[in-house]
């Protein structure tokens, strides 16, 4: 595995790596006990953190590239249930003759 610094780093300064960089939903995922201010405690996947979280590491592109189709799949739920939500008001108004 290679591991590129964003930043440099001095000597004998702690590295750590946060898991969703690379897994979009693990398979183990664990609670992290590290006490950082920014830690995110659950560790089970980008696909579980708010965006905000996410645009604050590294990702890499295939987990860049999920987490587009999740939002582009989420917006197309949204329209979906809009168009549903505007069908059943109209029916409501307009009942079907007997």
């Amino acid at each position: 595995m290679l591991v590129f610094a964003t930043r440099d780093i001095a000597a004998g300064e702690e590295l750590t790596f946060f898991y969703p960089s690379t897994e979009w939903e693990m398979a183990s995922p664990f609670i992290c006990l590290c006490g950082a201010t920014n830690c995110i405690h659950v560790v089970a996947g980008a696909r579980f953190l708010p965006l905000s979280t996410l645009e604050q590491h590294f990702l890499n592109r295939h987990i860049r590239e999920l987490m587009i189709e999740l939002l582009n799949n989420t917006e197309l739920h949204l329209i979906n249930l809009e168009r549903d939500r505007i069908y059943e008001e109209i029916s409501q108004r307009n009942p079907p003759a007997a």
